[in-house]
């Protein structure tokens, strides 16, 4: 099958995939339902906690409108959106397990620990697998794509990798 590079891909434009872009969002939401938890805890209860309410709910209300930002810029199919949502999704994982570290009280979080261990280079080589999967594509996408044939049209996908 032979198709042509469009501008978009010229001008550095990638679109994201679907589930990736539903991932992010769905992060954003799950980070908003963390807002309104945390809003509606009776007022005993916030005593106990080791954390105070107002840093927990700037907390996920950062990564609110960190999360949202980085689903719009991939919605747009913006430059680098894709580069940069992977950064930030490398950011929240770190976050989110430093908060656990810092604030677990219960001995069911403690008992978290060896299993977080584990699993924290697991998904660090995960992402960071993934983002230079990603940036290798976008990469040999724009060479193609730069290159021109020896009449000055644009080269065509043959589906067939590069020449090195």
């Amino acid at each position: 099958m032979i198709t042509l590079m469009s501008a978009d891909n010229i001008a550095g434009r990638r679109h994201a995939p679907w589930w990736f872009v539903v991932a992010v969002l769905g992060m954003a939401l799950a980070q908003a339902a963390a807002i309104v938890h945390w809003l509606r805890l009776p007022d005993d209860l916030i005593a106990t906690l080791n954390a105070p309410v107002w840093l927990v709910v700037g907390g996920h209300l950062l990564w609110v409108i960190m999360l949202g930002w980085a689903a719009w810029n991939l919605i747009l199919s913006k430059p680098q959106a894709m580069n940069r949502s992977i950064w930030l999704l490398s950011v929240f994982i770190i976050y989110s397990v430093l908060r656990l570290l810092v604030f677990s009280q219960a001995d069911y979080d403690r008992q978290r620990y060896p299993l977080l261990v584990v699993l924290i280079p697991f998904v660090s080589i995960l992402v960071l697998c993934f983002h230079i999967v990603w940036s290798r594509s976008c990469r040999v996408g724009r060479e193609q794509i730069m290159e021109k044939n020896s009449d000055g049209s644009r080269p065509q996908d043959s589906g067939t990798p590069p020449q090195t």
